[in-house]
């Protein structure tokens, strides 16, 4: 899958990725991924606006956004 190995190409672009999938979308990436590769993704958003973490942590915490 195209999706396999999108944290080796950098966290930070990973993360951004993310956040402009809409929520099934950036679930499907995530199934794809590795408990490693999501903590990676979780310890590399200190950038992001308080929103997209919030998106960000749902998402990979197996909650609907916004609930």
């Amino acid at each position: 899958m195209a999706w396999r190995g999108i944290v080796g190409k950098g966290i930070r672009k990973a993360v951004v990725l993310l956040t402009l999938l809409k929520e099934e979308e950036a679930r499907e990436v995530l199934s794809y991924l590795t408990e490693e590769e999501k903590k990676q993704i979780l310890e590399g958003i200190n950038f992001l606006s308080q929103e997209k973490l919030d998106y960000v942590h749902s998402i990979i915490s197996g909650a609907s956004y916004g609930s």
